[in-house]
């Protein structure tokens, strides 16, 4: 037994006298270290709210709105796998659906990412899906 842990036995004793066998103090001490971990985690994690996921940045291969044009009801998405673009017209026709669920032109957000689409002809979309949000890239954002 090295000094440190024969002092910290000393303070268990004076503090609790009862506690006599060395079974006894080593559980004390296991107790005590427990404690002081969880105040420790409890400081270290701290007990903040919860937040909203953060946008993921675009990857290589995904293809993101990057504009919107609510005047002549237009979204401009970039192709990433060729650093293209496209503006496409969004119709009464054109089904959208935003993470699964129905939606309509005033839903759609620069930063969504789109996870398929159907062209009617070469300027309308027949199908547009959104499964999240991104982060649209500055060069992206100011191109339409």
């Amino acid at each position: 037994m090295n000094a440190d842990t024969r002092e910290f036995d000393n303070f268990l004793y004076s503090m609790s006298p009862h506690i006599l066998s060395e079974s006894s103090r080593i559980l004390a001490r296991g107790f005590c270290f427990a404690m002081l971990a969880a105040l420790v985690f409890t400081f270290v994690c701290g007990t903040s709210e919860a937040k909203a996921p953060a946008p993921t940045p675009i990857g290589p291969n995904q293809t993101m709105i990057v504009g919107i044009d609510a005047a002549n009801h237009t979204v401009t998405i970039t192709y990433r796998h060729h650093d293209g673009q496209h503006i496409y017209r969004i119709d009464a026709l054109t089904a959208i659906k935003v993470n699964g669920r129905p939606a309509q032109f005033s839903d759609l957000r620069p930063g969504h990412i789109v996870s398929s689409f159907i062209e009617r002809d070469s300027s309308t979309l027949d199908v547009l899906e959104i499964s999240g949000s991104g982060v649209v890239p500055a060069a992206a954002a100011t191109a339409h």
